[in-house]
Formats: structure tokens, C-alpha cells, sequence
């Protein structure tokens, strides 16, 4: 069972509450940055979404990376947790304030620090390797969706540890 902890931004959460990610219920990065309902399932956004209609917005670019990404995974590496459909995490206190210092600095307040464990499946990834945002061609997005994917790294700065299945939390660790 892999234990991971998690900073918390919107709902405070309780321990021993359950987040369940194994049907493809969409996380709220998906449902932010592709301005999609949360009761849509993750295959049917792929079905739906075109790349070439998002907006030229700093939200559509990163819905573009995050399509990207998506569909270099279902393509390539369909073991894998979807960044659309997990929740994201940290393997130590230590990298989860990292990322809350990141939050932070874009006005996303933390609520809490809770630590949690999973069955499903896991990916560390490098976020230094996530395609751009910036107006790219699709080419490079795409070659950089395969290197995030191709090379997890667990152990750096700002690793991200994309958690699926069902999720439990086990402990309230800060309360902020």
C-alpha cells in the first residue's frame, strides 16, 4: 500500500474519509482547466475535446498540456494514473511544502497536511518535466508528455506523486 501526503485547498478533509478515483471521476484540475462538469468521466472528455478549439488563454494552454498529457498516457502508458483523475501528492512533509510554498505564491491558500495511503496505481513524476504552456508545436508537447512519463523521478524538488484508485486518509498532519 503506498502512503504519499497531500496539501489540502478547497474542503478540509477527515481521517478515514475516502476519495475514490478507480471509475475515472474527474479531479478538480480537470474540471478547472477544461471548464468541464465533474460528472463527466475522463473518457468521455478525450471523446469530446478537440485540442485545436481550446482558447488562447492561459487556462487553455495549460488545458492543451494537460490533453496532451493525457493522451500520451492512454496511447503509451495506460498503467499509469491520469493526471485527470488521481489526486496529487508528495512522498515526505518536506516536498509537500515545497509545493505549498508554490501555492502559496499563486494565492491558492493551504487548509491542511494530511497523509494517506492507496491501493491503485502510482506515478512519481518530475514536474520540471511537464510540456510548457508556452505556444509551442504540438511536436514538442508531445515529446515532453513522452519523457514525463518515460522517466518518473521520485525524488526530486518538486515531484509529484499522481495517486488513483481509492484513496484514504489516514492522518490530519497540520492544520493550517
Amino acid at each position: 500500500m503506498a502512503a504519499f501526503y497531500h496539501l489540502v485547498t478547497r474542503h478540509r478533509l477527515r481521517v478515514g474519509q475516502v476519495l475514490d478515483f478507480s471509475a475515472g471521476q474527474l479531479n478538480r484540475q480537470a474540471t478547472f482547466f477544461l471548464g468541464v462538469p465533474a460528472n463527466l468521466n475522463l473518457r468521455d472528455i478525450l471523446k469530446q475535446t478537440q485540442l485545436s478549439t481550446l482558447p488562447a488563454t492561459d487556462r487553455g494552454r495549460h488545458a492543451l498540456r494537460e490533453l496532451v498529457l493525457e493522451r500520451v498516457r492512454v496511447q503509451s502508458f495506460p498503467e499509469l494514473p491520469s493526471r485527470l483523475s488521481c489526486l496529487y501528492a508528495a512522498t515526505s512533509v518536506q516536498q509537500a511544502l515545497a509545493w505549498q510554498t508554490l501555492f502559496e505564491n499563486e494565492g491558492r491558500h493551504v487548509l491542511q497536511l494530511v497523509k494517506g495511503t492507496t491501493t491503485g496505481p502510482v506515478f512519481y513524476g518530475d514536474a520540471a518535466k511537464l510540456p510548457t504552456v508556452a505556444d509551442e508545436t504540438s511536436a514538442v508537447k508531445i515529446l515532453a508528455a513522452q519523457n514525463y512519463w518515460r522517466y518518473p523521478a521520485k525524488d526530486q524538488r518538486l515531484s509529484e506523486v499522481l495517486v488513483s484508485g481509492r484513496v484514504t486518509v489516514d492522518e490530519i498532519v497540520n492544520e493550517f
